[in-house]
């Protein structure tokens, strides 16, 4: 950390222990008792970073409404470890301005998807482990998003994916109009871009309404 920004320590470092977890979890190497300790280590980490992830103080950081708390959900898939990664990218997103808000899985359950306010939610990222998803059920999760947020941007978070995986080819050949990023670095990257286009409008228009 004293050598690299926080999105390269938790893209290079963090995710990618989460990553490793979640591969052992999978092939049944890693013991469930061991499960409780991961979890309590990383949340502890993340409330140590929170200092170094304190969003940017130039009131250009993020466009208006883009920066109000929950403008900028990163929902958990289903894996055992996505919750943690969903915690991480909103992190980041914070650090670069946005008001990005962490939800668990249960947000896309029928009570939670209740719960998203299509006309606060500027965007949503899925959050998913590659070990611990499938296309399908990405696919499953994103259907439920595109119900409640018809409008909204969605970028699918496949993180630490490697170039040839399965699950992110077909999820990119499918051609359903939503993003598949493999690092947090792109996932802001990602949501930067969005927010772009508003805010050239919104600048555009200023000296109409001046006027």
């Amino acid at each position: 950390l004293k050598e690299a920004p926080l999105a390269a320590f938790h893209d290079e470092v963090a995710l990618r222990a989460l990553a490793l977890a979640q591969a052992d979890w999978s092939r049944e190497v890693l013991e469930p008792e061991r499960l409780d300790g991961v979890h309590r280590h990383f949340e502890t980490m993340l409330d140590d970073l929170a200092e170094r992830a304190e969003p940017a103080e130039a009131p250009d950081a993020a466009p208006a409404g883009w920066a109000d708390d929950g403008a900028v959900v990163c929902v958990a898939g289903r894996g055992q470890f996505d919750d943690l990664a969903a915690q991480m990218a909103a992190q980041l997103l914070r650090a670069a301005g946005f008001g990005a808000r962490a939800l668990p899985n249960a947000a896309l359950g029928e009570a939670g998807l209740e719960r998203l306010d299509p006309a606060r939610v500027r965007l949503c990222c899925l959050s998913v482990l590659e070990e611990g998803s499938s296309a399908a059920g990405v696919r499953y999760f994103l259907r439920r998003l595109r119900r409640r947020l018809p409008e909204t941007a969605v970028v699918v978070g496949l993180w630490r994916a490697r170039p040839d995986s399965p699950t992110l080819t077909a999820l990119r050949e499918e051609g359903s109009g939503e993003t598949t990023v493999t690092s947090l670095r792109e996932a802001v990257a990602f949501c930067q871009a969005a927010a772009a286009p508003q805010s050239a409008r919104e600048a555009a228009a200023e000296p109409a309404l001046r006027a």
